[in-house]
């Protein structure tokens, strides 16, 4: 059978083709590509391919607000051979390294003109993130990676590769050339 359109951003981009199946204990999102399961209690997420190979799991209780709707946060687990790259010029980035493991970023622009931020990073586990939100925020790869943003709302993209180039080739599509 044809698959259904799952989702679409706008009439820019092409649907995504695929499947959505609603169990009593999650939503399972399945494409081309990657199958994505959000539990329903703790809005946890995992994503994994074809052959059922984890890419992506966020931890237990992946998302939390200070309960006043200024924060929200984003909680993930990553395994310690995992690294990440991209974020642009982040404030501290001194070019002396590029892998951000271990570190921490304000993600938000400074009035000294020499930082350009880009909210996208990208992982040796063959998938990009990019964060779509003009409020302040923090990123931190040390032991977990936190994603924490001024504001309710939390709006990101997750792009599979699993190549960088190719996590980059779709990220530019959705931000522009």
């Amino acid at each position: 059978s044809v698959p259904e359109s799952i989702a679409k951003y706008d009439d820019e981009f092409d649907a995504v083709c695929g499947e959505i199946e609603e169990t009593d204990t999650a939503t399972v999102i399945r494409t081309e590509g990657l199958t994505v399961t959000v539990d329903k209690t703790t809005l946890g997420i995992t994503i994994t391919d074809l052959k059922g190979n984890e890419i992506f799991k966020s931890a237990a209780e992946a998302f939390s607000s200070n309960g006043q709707g200024k924060t929200a946060n984003f909680v993930r687990d990553v395994a310690t051979t995992e690294h990440f790259f991209g974020l642009g010029n982040a404030k501290g980035d001194t070019f002396t390294t590029t892998d951000h493991r271990n570190t921490e970023y304000d993600l938000w622009m400074h009035d000294d003109n020499v930082h350009a931020i880009v909210p996208l990073w990208y992982s040796t586990s063959g998938y990009g993130v990019y964060v779509n939100n003009s409020n302040r925020g923090t990123i931190s790869f040390k032991k977990d990676y936190s994603l924490s943003l001024d504001g309710a709302e939390m709006n990101f993209y997750f792009f599979y590769g699993p190549s960088f180039k190719t996590i980059l080739t779709n990220w530019s599509e959705v931000a522009g050339r």
